[in-house]
């Protein structure tokens, strides 16, 4: 595809290829649309009840979808159909990278505003995205910014062609993005509910993949980190980093991180640190308790992410609620499937160790649920927080229903719920109409630096399959009814 259109480019100019491109797009979405089979009797009833006895109905499409433009449905439509092909998600990194090269820069960003980008990524500033959570907030949502400074150990090549100053000055600098993007959030906010204002961020934007490695190698005691202090494992991770001549970055990543922290703490923002790999994650999990300890004490400010498709996640959560019981903090968290799937097991395999991940995708939901149930119980009766970021309809369900057993109120923030930009809409919007806190993780970034997050996103709605074409049959039935309701008029 990418070689015929560059070529149709060379032949007729950029602006006859524009318009040969966006016939091919209405031609695959016309096709994708008229297509469409009805899959709605396969799947379970939708509504759940609310706490004072309402329905929350996620298959009223014309309700659910109001605030959305015919344009934007027929694009959801035809990202959701995308990533149900396994030969074009398997190598969607692969086919961006090579379109980026042999395409126009003009014609690439066409293709990808009117697909990917378009549908998952807000912009690429903070005016877009302050936009977007205005557009949202009539719906009921709000937005939880996150800047996209995506990175991983098998960049390396690139590291060691640059100096360690110049790459201590692009971790500062990622830094420094994360606290505008922090501000961001405050402005997102109101005066008289900033404690609901949210950001998140990933520790590898500040700190090197390979020195997160390392630390948790120093780490690790039986699979998991023990039940201990933060300031344990604080020195246990300062002992590796001398003991490796590293001491220096472990200080200067430190530095940054506390720069950050303070940052969230002075605005009143809450700050979710996401998970990643897990040869990286037990670093990770320390310094956010490290930090919960330091920051957690009137209300949770900082929010680790549980993944729930690892075998050790209820065991992992176990011991984080019992290093914040024993050092007196409240504990906050996210809890997610996780996003990872496909990386894992390709390094579990390479590297010869057991897959970290769940089998079947009812081995994670059923995971998801346990403790999803526990963080609940634990906010039911302490200050601790808990966002279900999730895009399981059963386990919104369940995260609803557990909510109205526990009496936590829709609008306390104890509980939340999110989905990813453009993921799972019909879910968020009826969440959002129906009273709930609930937030659109929404990473922004221009096109080259957010391919990567794009490319993980397509691999996560094709392993979601089950929810993937539910939700593309919700979405196909609201643009058949508008066209018909267009048609009799």
């Amino acid at each position: 595809l990418s070689c015929d259109v560059g070529a149709a480019y060379c032949q007729c100019g950029s602006m006859g290829c524009i318009l040969q491109l966006r016939q091919g797009f209405r031609w695959l979405l016309d096709r994708t649309l008229t297509t469409a089979t009805c899959l709605r009797s396969s799947f379970s009833n939708s509504a759940v009840a609310t706490d004072d006895g309402s329905l929350l109905d996620f298959d009223n499409g014309k309700e659910v979808f109001a605030s959305r433009t015919d344009a934007e449905i027929a694009r959801a439509v035809l990202v959701l159909q995308l990533c149900s092909i396994d030969a074009f998600v398997d190598h969607s990194l692969q086919l961006m990278t090579l379109g980026q090269r042999l395409l126009p820069k003009t014609l690439f960003d066409y293709f990808m505003k009117r697909t990917f980008y378009g549908q998952l990524i807000p912009g690429g500033d903070h005016e877009e995205v302050i936009l977007l959570a205005q557009q949202l907030a009539v719906a009921g949502i709000r937005c939880m910014p996150a800047p996209s400074l995506e990175d991983e150990l098998e960049e390396e090549s690139k590291e060691t062609n640059e100096l360690a100053s110049d790459f201590e000055a692009s971790l500062d600098a990622n830094a420094q993005e994360v606290m505008n993007c922090i501000e961001l959030a405050e402005k997102l906010g109101s005066k008289n509910d900033q404690q609901n204002s949210k950001a998140a961020f990933k520790l590898t934007a500040i700190f090197r993949p390979k020195l997160l490695k390392l630390l948790s190698s120093g780490l690790v005691s039986g699979g998991s980190i023990p039940i201990t202090s933060p300031q344990t494992l604080h020195e246990q991770m300062q002992e590796t980093a001398q003991n490796s001549g590293v001491l220096d970055e472990y200080y200067n990543g430190m530095r940054r991180l506390e720069s950050v922290m303070e940052t969230l703490h002075s605005r009143q923002v809450s700050g979710f640190v996401d998970a990643e790999y897990t040869y990286m994650q037990p670093a990770i999990r320390s310094l956010v308790l490290l930090m919960q300890s330091k920051y957690n004490k009137q209300h949770p400010v900082v929010f680790n992410t549980q993944q729930a498709y690892l075998k050790t996640a209820e065991e992992d959560n176990k011991v984080n609620l019992a290093i914040a019981d024993k050092t007196g903090f409240l504990y906050g968290t996210k809890v997610v499937r996780g996003a990872y799937m496909d990386k894992e097991r390709s390094l579990s395999k390479s590297y010869s160790y057991p897959d970290p991940i769940y089998a079947k995708y009812e081995d994670t939901s059923a995971c998801y649920n346990r403790i999803l149930d526990v963080l609940l119980r634990q906010a039911a009766v302490s200050q601790g927080r808990v966002m279900a970021a999730t895009h399981n309809e059963e386990s919104v369900k369940f995260g609803v229903k557990r909510m109205n057993e526990l009496c936590i109120e829709r609008q306390s923030g104890h509980a939340v719920f999110a989905q990813q930009l453009g993921m799972c809409d019909h879910v968020t919007f009826a969440l959002g109409r129906g009273g709930y806190l609930v937030y659109k993780y929404s990473p922004y970034g221009d096109i080259d630096s957010t391919i990567r997050y794009l490319c993980r996103r397509a691999q996560e709605n094709r392993t979601a399959l089950k929810g993937v074409r539910r939700e593309k049959q919700i979405l196909y039935d609201e643009w058949k009814r508008r066209r018909k309701t267009k048609q009799t008029q």
